[in-house]
């Protein structure tokens, strides 16, 4: 959300951010990424690297966690079929669906959950209307994503809204 007083955004990233959008994005020039950080210690830096490499071996044993890591970041796009993320998670989407199976759930389930994690931050902390909300999300309609939302949380969408506003 828009705070009152957008100066120190302005004086901290040399432009006005624009606030209310549908994803927080940071764009910087690529020679960035190559200055060296200030006091950065390799070792520490190689001991952090293996330890994430071991995490993320561990996460590809948690597979609904991982398409949720993975889908989080999609839910706005057009295409957030079970193909596309299938082959961004380098699986077959036939064995992705068995798998999901298996544990107990499914591409769409998982998708809905995700998608609706994404509503609620939208209607917390942006003053995006449901409409564009819904539309953000890739719903066909408000009414669906009201529909939605509602099975979900068992309240409508505004109705939601107030709440986290007035607590």
């Amino acid at each position: 959300a828009r705070p009152q007083n957008p100066a120190p955004f302005r004086k901290f990233f040399g432009v006005t951010p624009e606030f209310d959008a549908e994803q927080s994005v940071l764009a910087f020039d690529e020679r960035w990424l190559d200055h060296a950080l200030p006091g950065a210690d390799p070792q520490l830096h190689a001991l952090m690297a293996q330890r994430a490499a071991e995490l993320e071996g561990a996460t590809l044993a948690d597979l609904v966690g991982l398409l949720r890591r993975t889908l989080k970041p999609l839910v706005t796009s057009a295409d957030c079929s079970l193909e596309m993320v299938a082959r961004k998670m380098g699986i077959h989407e036939r064995t992705l669906g068995r798998r999901l199976a298996a544990e107990g759930t499914s591409f769409r389930k998982v998708r809905e959950d995700v998608r609706l994690a994404a509503a609620c931050q939208l209607l917390e902390y942006t003053a995006m209307p449901a409409f564009q909300v819904a539309e953000t999300l890739g719903y066909s309609d408000a009414t669906a994503f009201s529909r939605a939302f509602r099975r979900w949380s068992g309240m409508a969408p505004l109705k939601w809204r107030e709440s986290k506003v007035r607590a």
